[in-house]
This record gives structure tokens, sequence and C-alpha cells, in this order.
């Protein structure tokens, strides 16, 4: 319907034209009738050219500037929660089989990125990577983590990926992607049931909601289906736990201020 009634108005504007040129028309210096009209069709299709154009140059610009933010918010965004452990010698409402989980996909999308020599990808799940190793690591020291299942978790990860890749890269990636936005449910899970989060790291979920947000105009931008449903499906997740773990925590500090 709406192809149909453009071309319509289309058609009523070609219709007026011809009017107006057999009724009044222009003439040169010498007096002889001339047709402005495809001079003037030409210039609105020059000014269609120069608009398309800009915006295709405004949508190259954000793509470019979104890109490096995106892969350095990825790459510290789980740092703020390293810190917070560490500084409250605490584990509080943090998710172990969610440590693991996040690990898994960290070791894949790295050999991954390896095996496709895209750098940022490595340089940011490498990063984020190290921080959920030492979370843990920390989990670990408080016996909330066996050892022996820390350690062989990542061995075997780290030797079935090697295969995985060396025999199908799509493979990992696909498998390497739906490990990473599943990663943050066991964490969600984990908060809503937990009396104490202490240890949940508000920063960290506030940078992985900005991430993911970031991740969705960068995925319009660059018009893929993946990165955008792919960081809608973590948005909502990661905003529970920022919500959940602000009001916990608030409310411990007004008890602790009362007392």
């Amino acid at each position: 319907m709406k192809a149909t009634g453009h071309l319509g108005l289309l058609a009523k504007d070609d219709l007026h034209v011809g009017q107006a040129i057999r009724l009044k028309p222009a003439t040169g210096h010498d007096g002889a009738a001339t047709d402005r009209t495809p001079r003037h069709r030409d210039r609105r299709r020059h000014r269609g050219t120069l608009t398309n154009s800009s915006v295709a140059s405004t949508v190259v610009s954000l793509t470019a500037l979104l890109a490096p933010i995106c892969t350095v918010i990825a790459m510290v965004l789980v740092w703020p929660q390293v810190l917070r452990v560490w500084r409250l010698d605490s584990v509080e409402g943090l998710s172990s089989f969610g440590t693991l989980h996040g690990l898994t996909g960290c070791i894949l999308w790295t050999l991954y990125g390896i095996a496709q020599g895209v750098l940022p990808v490595i340089l940011a799940n490498a990063g984020i990577g190290a921080a959920v190793a030492l979370v843990g690591v920390a989990q670990v020291r408080h016996r909330v983590l066996p050892a022996a299942v820390f350690g062989g978790w990542v061995a075997f990860v780290l030797v079935a990926g090697l295969v995985l890749v060396s025999w199908s890269q799509g493979v990992t990636g696909w498998l390497a992607g739906a490990i990473g936005v599943t990663s943050i449910v066991p964490q969600a899970v984990r908060v809503a049931r937990a009396t104490d989060v202490s240890a949940v790291s508000r920063p960290t979920y506030a940078l992985i909601c900005t991430s993911c947000s970031l991740w969705v105009v960068y995925g319009m931008l660059i018009a893929d289906a993946v990165v955008i449903v792919s960081n809608l499906l973590v948005l909502p997740c990661a905003a529970f736990v920022l919500i959940r773990a602000s009001r916990s925590q608030a409310a411990d500090e007004l008890a602790t201020v009362g007392a």
C-alpha cells in the first residue's frame, strides 16, 4: 500500500509539471521555449546523493568511534569486581558456576580470535578471562569452589578448545557466542536467591549494561542481528543484578550508619 501511494504521488507531481510546461513554457534569451524540468530533476537527484553520502559518512564515523569504546569497556568491565572481592576478602553473592561458565566463554573466544587473527577479540576476552580467573582463585581460597574442579575445568576447556578450533573455527565462534550470552544467567539466579550480595560489584554490572547498550547501537549501525540479539539478551540480566545489588548494599549501608 505504501509503495502504491508513493508512486501515485510521483505520478501526480509529474502531471502538474507537464501542465505547467504546457500552460506557461519557459523561454530562453532568444524567446524559444525551453524545458528546465530535466535540470531540476538532476539537481534533486544530486541533493539526494549528497544526503545519502552524508548519512553513510555519519554511520561510518559512529561505527569507527564505537568499536574501540566497546572493546576498551569489555577489557575493563570485570576488574571492579576483582578489586571488590579482594578488598572485602569476600565472595558472598558470587556464583562459582557462573565463574566457570564465563571463563569457558572467554577461553573459547580468545582461541577463536587467535585463529581468526582479530586483535580486539583477543584483547577483550583475554582481559575478561584474566579477571574472571582471579575471581575464581578467590572462590577457591574461600572454599566455595574446589581447587581440583577449577584447575581441571580450565585445563579441559583449553584442550577441548584447541581441538575444536583446529576442526572448525566457525563452530568455535558460535559455541563461544552461545556460552557468552548465557554466562550471566547463573549470576542472576544466584543474586535472586542470595540474602547476602555484598561482594557483587555495582560498577562492574553498570559497565556491562553500558557495554551491552553500546554494542546494540553498534550492531544496528553495521546491520548485524547476532550482535544486536546477543547483547539484548544479556542486558536485562545485567540490569537485574545491578538493581538487586544496589538495593541490598544500600540497605546494608543504611543499617550500618544507623547502628
